[in-house]
């Protein structure tokens, strides 16, 4: 294994956490994707597909599995529109097919 992937896997795991340090508590066994999702929903990213660097981009963007997200948008066309603390994202539909979301409890 590459040091990179190392920091890689390492920087995944890590990624498993909630904001404040706790663990995820959802399993991706019920979940879905996010473009699926309702407005007003808060959510817990359970996965995110797709290739590494459309993961990165979408940790570039505060995005990581194990983070809670409050839908605020997602009907109709256009961007689904996020809030993530006290940011506001928009992601591209596509893009809102490869994080895979369940209902944060």
């Amino acid at each position: 294994m590459h040091m990179f992937d190392e920091q890689q896997s390492r920087t995944e795991n890590e990624s498993m956490m909630v904001r404040h340090g706790e663990p995820a508590r959802s399993s991706c066994r019920s979940g879905y994707p996010l473009v699926l999702s309702k407005n007003n929903e808060v959510l817990t990213i359970c996965s995110m597909h797709g290739g590494r660097r459309y993961r990165r981009q979408l940790m570039d963007m505060g995005l990581r599995p194990g983070m809670r997200i409050k839908v605020m948008r997602a009907g109709g066309g256009g961007p689904v529109l996020l809030q993530v603390g006290e940011t506001r994202l928009g992601i591209g539909r596509s893009m809102a097919e490869k994080i895979e979301v369940v209902p944060a409890g």
